[in-house]
């Protein structure tokens, strides 16, 4: 007795629809995998960065949110003064004045910078300006060139804190960068 094996499929063991159904499948598959491959790739921007002030120079680590940096080694006017980068912009402490004139400007762009991670203080009222400044405490431009980058501004914009401040102290209290926002940036 010989069994006789029915013949064989040209098109493989997959055929018509059960072939179309395979390459869906694995369509599929393929583009979900790259698709959760980019926007992981997404959310690390993390990428070097050399900042030089004077004969300092300064290798920072901009992550999502900006660099933040910890406080300067000395305080002596004129002197330059190395600073320590981390990747934590909640140790950046922010003052938001609002020199606009916009009612609420000033605590709304206080949260965008909570928002991004900074350590943003309550905002306040200042004297009306046209544009917006970034200030910073000695030893602290790089945190304010980040804020300002967060801000869409300029380094230009990136300035030596005033003597007079732009808030008295008890305002200022232990924030190293001062947003003044003014007239072109608020919301």
């Amino acid at each position: 007795m010989s069994m006789r094996r029915p013949p064989r499929d040209p098109d493989g063991p997959l055929r018509g629809a059960d072939n179309a159904n395979f390459r869906g499948i694995a369509l599929v598959i393929v583009a979900a995998a790259l698709g959760i491959f980019l926007i992981a790739k997404s959310f690390d921007s993390s990428s070097g960065t050399s900042v030089t002030a004077g004969s300092t120079t300064t290798t920072a680590t901009t992550a999502v949110g900006g660099t933040s940096s910890t406080g300067p080694a000395s305080s002596t006017p004129g002197a330059t003064n190395p600073q320590t980068t981390t990747a934590n912009p909640g140790g950046v402490h922010v003052l938001v004045l609002n020199a606009a004139g916009v009612n609420g400007a000033a605590g709304r762009l206080r949260d965008t910078l909570k928002g991004l991670g900074y350590t943003a203080a309550a905002a306040t009222a200042a004297k009306q300006a046209a544009t917006t400044v970034v200030y910073y405490v000695d030893g602290f431009k790089a945190d304010a060139t980040n804020v300002a980058a967060a801000l869409t501004l300029g380094a230009d914009s990136v300035l030596l804190i005033p003597n007079p401040p732009p808030a008295d102290a008890k305002t200022l209290g232990d924030n190293t960068v001062v947003v003044l926002l003014g007239r072109d940036k608020a919301v």
